[in-house]
């Protein structure tokens, strides 16, 4: 019967090989024997540490017991993969993103990653900042008769998503926008699923290197954030905020940015057609909180 380990991709392999040579090398000079007991300890302080995420720890576990028993210690492979991360471990906090990017911070990060020839980082920051769209949409995004179309990632029955048609009518905008969109579109289909999560992991090593001392550092997903601020300080309506947003409800706008981080106006518009999908919708009087409340009160009668 074939080893589980030996199911995983070469590729795979050689980066658990990777995540494993370091961390052992870690775990031998903190004091650790590298036994089946002695890497069961390392993990167990690991996660107690506060600084590994549970997510990255449960990674780390695969990794490092896929390695053991490809290399034929089983022993060592089993007692890893029985491994839970503790429930009472604090792990480290995700990093917060920033949700406001001025437009010298913008022009430095796009200018970075050109000089670093990065074409596809360079596209994904051009059509979320013009366009607004979800990273997980750049690669969706097309033209059709002079209006962009762009298809909800999260677009479900009970109300959230929207997709929309955009014009554009800033000449610079538009010749950014088309010209993201063609190096998008020349990547492989089949590669072009993940390309949004490979433009991210770069820009993250792009604004950690730029600004080193900032707590915060823009993500693909801050210029959605700064889209939201621009289109909240236009003083353009809420249908066409949300239109613009990918939102069916004017309510889902008030969590994306910032009316006084805005830049006053925008170059892109929704079509009357998206506009009309939009419903106008209070926060407080949406279904989904009416629902909150009426479970509620069930819940405590008499």
């Amino acid at each position: 019967m074939a080893k589980a380990a030996d199911k995983i991709k070469g590729s795979t392999r050689k980066s658990y090989g990777k995540i494993t040579g370091t961390h052992l090398a870690r775990a031998k000079e903190q004091g650790y024997t590298l036994t089946p007991k002695g890497l069961a300890d390392y993990m167990r302080k690991l996660a107690n540490s506060g600084t590994i995420t549970k997510s990255s720890w449960y990674k780390l576990r695969c990794a490092i017991a896929s390695t053991q028993d490809y290399g034929g210690y089983k022993d060592a492979a089993d007692r890893l993969r029985a491994l839970k991360f503790p429930e009472k471990a604090t792990p480290k906090a995700k990093p917060r993103r920033a949700k406001i990017i001025t437009d010298q911070d913008f022009k430095t990060l796009r200018d970075t990653v050109a000089d670093k020839n990065d074409t596809i980082t360079w596209a994904y920051l051009t059509l979320c900042r013009q366009l607004g769209c979800r990273p997980a949409e750049v690669q969706h995004v097309s033209e059709l008769n002079g209006e962009f179309y762009v298809p909800s990632a999260k677009q479900r029955a009970d109300g959230r998503g929207l997709d929309r048609f955009l014009t554009v009518d800033d000449p610079a905008a538009l010749f950014e926008i088309r010209k993201a969109m063609g190096i998008v579109g020349s990547v492989e289909p089949l590669k072009r699923k993940t390309l949004h999560r490979v433009a991210q992991s770069r820009l993250n090593r792009t604004t950690a290197a730029l600004w080193p001392r900032r707590e915060r550092l823009p993500t693909l997903y801050t210029m959605r954030h700064q889209m939201g601020s621009d289109l909240k300080s236009s003083g353009l309506p809420p249908e066409e905020v949300a239109a613009v947003m990918g939102h069916q409800s004017t309510a889902s706008a008030s969590v994306y940015g910032y009316k006084v981080s805005g830049r006053g106006s925008v170059a892109v518009k929704p079509t009357e057609a998206t506009v009309a999908k939009v419903r106008k919708v209070c926060p407080a009087s949406s279904a989904r909180f009416k629902k909150a409340t009426h479970f509620k009160k069930a819940q405590f009668k008499p």
